[in-house]
């Protein structure tokens, strides 16, 4: 892939149980001065490391476990406003095909660059998928949101099993 951006560098934020063998690789294809290995991040130093960016990578390994998650990685990066680049994982096909928010494709190193490429060279549609996202997020995933769905399907189940909808507190 022709890098037309060559002044990118990439951040891979936190640990995980393959550091080493990045490490490795990015010694051996001479990418030091553009891949940078933060180490542990304590959580509140996070959504500096995600404003920081330009796109949000997630790819996810495609194993049957992760087919059924929702990727908290993703969600981060799109309540911060940061367009992302994620695989086709259900729920996060999902939630980039709802927001436009970013671009879904295949698990495959080419795909994901093309994609990250295609975002780093256009801001218009960086900033327009950015700003999707983020209202996606804060309508339909913000805690708020989420806390009153869960109240209300609480209720209803209490309710449905009592057979009234009040709840003794």
């Amino acid at each position: 892939v022709e890098m037309k951006n060559k002044n990118v560098k990439m951040l891979i934020v936190g640990k995980g149980n393959d550091m080493k063998n990045l490490r490795s690789i990015v010694r051996k294809k001479g990418l030091g001065k553009k891949i940078i290995f933060t180490g542990f991040v304590k959580a509140e130093k996070i959504r500096d490391y995600i404003r920081s960016a330009d796109v949000g990578l997630s790819p996810i390994i495609p194993l049957s476990i992760y087919k059924v998650s929702s990727p908290t990685k993703l969600v981060e990066y799109m309540g911060e406003g940061i367009p992302v680049v994620g695989n086709n994982i259900p729920e996060q096909k999902r939630i980039i095909s709802l927001s436009k928010g970013g671009i879904c494709t295949p698990y495959d190193p080419k795909k994901f660059a093309d994609a990250i490429l295609k975002i780093l060279d256009d801001s218009n549609l960086a900033n327009k998928m950015g700003e999707q996202g983020r209202e996606f997020i804060k309508k339909n995933r913000g805690y708020d949101v989420l806390a009153t769905g869960l109240e209300n399907e609480y209720i209803k189940r209490c309710g449905q099993s009592r057979g009234h909808g009040d709840i003794d507190v």
